[in-house]
Parts: structure tokens; C-alpha cells; sequence
């Protein structure tokens, strides 16, 4: 999921800005995760990293409540269902261009950025950090609302509920 352009972009950051960055998942590549790990050691002090492990999947919309942005700086997905969810949760997302996400950018409550410029993903980093607890909450709002006007459609459950009872 690009943990080592994260690790770059919160590296960049401004030494008066203070971040957490909680890592989640399986570690799927040895190799990979122990140049994380190496960088992660090399971490400025105001940068709060941590590998949090995976979490059962019944647990995941209540971690997304936990933070102020899910940072995902995707090579590429064909969905990444975890930014719906992210999104439903009100919590922002910052992600790559090669994400099917675009849209989210119109209601204000994400961002999908070209990874060769680490420049914007640091800007919004640190823009985010200024924000008061009523920002945050309106940037919630926005999220939450994007879902509402995107993930829920009463046809379409109409349609999986005749679908699912068909088939018994």
C-alpha cells in the first residue's frame, strides 16, 4: 500500500507538526516491511509511527472513527474498498491518482494526488494539521455525507435483497 511513500511524505513534514500514523494489515512482504521498518527507525521525533497489526474485519468501520484522515497512497487499485469505508466512517482520505476515487475531490473530503509529487501530499498533511476540532467535524460531515449520496441506494438494496431471497 506504498508505506514506504508515507514514511517519505511524513519525514518532509514541518518539525512543529506533529502527526500519528498507525499502520494496519498483514505484512504480506518480509522484504518490503523490513525497509519500512528501517525507515520507521529513522523517523523524526515529532512523527509518532507504529505497525498496529491486522484487526478482525468487525472491527475496521470503528477504527476508521478513531482518525482524522486514512492516508493510502495506493500504486493502484481495481476498487479499494477500504475508502468507502473510510469515507462512511467520516474519516478523509488522501490517496493516490490510481485509485477509482476521483470524485470523492467534489465533495470536498478527499484527495486523489499524482505520486510524483510528494509536494501536494505534504501540503495537505500540513494543512490538515491547523485545523480546529470544528473544521475536522465539517470535513466529517462532508465524508459522511459523500456516502449517503453514493453508497446508499434503496433500489439497488431492493434489488440485493430480492436477489439474496431468490436464490434460497
Amino acid at each position: 500500500k506504498n508505506i514506504l511513500f508515507s514514511l517519505e511524505v511524513l519525514s518532509n513534514l514541518s518539525h512543529e507538526i506533529n502527526v500519528t500514523f498507525h499502520i494496519y494489515g498483514v505484512i504480506a512482504d518480509k522484504t518490503y516491511w523490513d525497509k519500512c521498518k528501517k525507515y520507521l527507525n529513522k523517523m523524526p521525533s515529532n512523527i509518532n509511527c507504529k505497525y498496529c497489526g491486522s484487526i478482525d474485519p468487525s472491527e475496521v468501520l470503528k477504527t476508521f472513527r478513531e482518525y482524522d484522515l486514512f492516508f493510502l497512497p495506493s500504486l493502484g487499485e481495481n476498487f479499494g474498498h477500504v475508502i468507502p469505508e473510510a469515507l462512511s466512517q467520516g474519516t478523509a482520505v488522501l490517496t493516490s491518482n490510481n485509485v477509482p476515487w476521483k470524485i470523492m475531490e467534489d465533495y470536498n473530503c478527499g484527495w486523489c494526488l499524482p505520486l510524483n509529487d510528494k509536494k501536494n501530499f505534504i501540503e495537505i498533511i500540513a494543512q490538515l494539521s491547523k485545523y480546529k476540532k470544528i473544521q475536522f467535524e465539517e470535513l466529517r460531515r462532508k465524508c459522511i455525507d459523500f456516502s449517503v449520496k453514493n453508497f446508499i441506494n434503496d433500489n439497488e438494496i431492493e434489488e440485493y435483497k430480492k436477489l439474496l431471497l431468490d436464490s434460497k
